[in-house]
């Protein structure tokens, strides 16, 4: 959750250079986002480096985004899995 928290930051600033950016007519707009900015996108849109971590086929990982990982744990066996590494971490 710290993970995402910090990319919706970055996201969000994202967001608010692209309506100006709109707004101002300009048509290449990533050069002007920072690195953070477009990982953000990616991670927020699973492209990128994210595509194969938030894959429905891996198991859960920090750069699952929340919705990634409750659609996986909708999966019966990823769920048993999770529950028993988390059970072994907290004994």
């Amino acid at each position: 959750m710290n993970y995402q928290k910090k990319q919706e930051e970055f996201y969000k600033s994202a967001m608010r250079k692209q309506r100006e950016l709109k707004r101002l007519r300009i048509k290449n707009i990533c050069k002007f986002y920072t690195k953070q900015e477009l990982d953000a996108i990616d991670y927020f849109h699973g492209t990128g480096s994210y595509k194969k971590h938030q894959d429905p086929a891996m198991k859960p990982n920090i750069f699952d985004t929340r919705q990634t990982f409750l659609f996986k744990m909708h999966d019966q066996t990823r769920l048993l899995e999770f529950l028993n590494s988390f059970n072994g971490r907290t004994n």
